[in-house]
């Protein structure tokens, strides 16, 4: 049974299967790949809203000690 030879139609329907695992596994691969680009926009968008909020933070503590000084 080791010994038995693969013909040209397995090895035609073996590459054809192949083909497709390949393809699919691609579309995979660039999907996850689209998945991880918008992620990390997020990701920024927020590291950049959180700056913007420390930084109005900072603003508004800073009016109060004014307030507070001015009493």
């Amino acid at each position: 049974m080791g010994n038995e030879k693969i013909t040209y139609e397995q090895l035609e329907e073996e590459y054809g299967f192949l083909t497709m695992k390949y393809q699919s596994l691609q579309g995979e691969l660039s999907a996850a790949f689209d998945v991880i680009a918008s992620l990390k926009a997020i990701r920024q968008k927020h590291e950049e809203t959180i700056e913007k909020l420390k930084e109005e933070l900072k603003i508004y503590k800073n009016k109060g000690e004014a307030k507070q000084a001015a009493k």
